[in-house]
């Protein structure tokens, strides 16, 4: 089985879209979270994408 890193739950919000097909700072520095957080490191520890 192949894991998967959903990036419309991530960025949810507006505000993380800069326009419709780019993510905007906010949604960039989610999405460095999640991967992070996705591959067992320290950014966004704790955190449930």
């Amino acid at each position: 089985m192949r894991a998967l890193l959903d990036l419309r739950v991530v960025c949810g919000a507006d505000a993380d879209f800069a326009n419709p097909i780019e993510p905007s700072v906010q949604g960039g520095e989610k999405i460095a979270a999640a991967v992070a957080a996705f591959l067992g490191g320290e950014a966004g520890a704790g955190r449930s994408w």
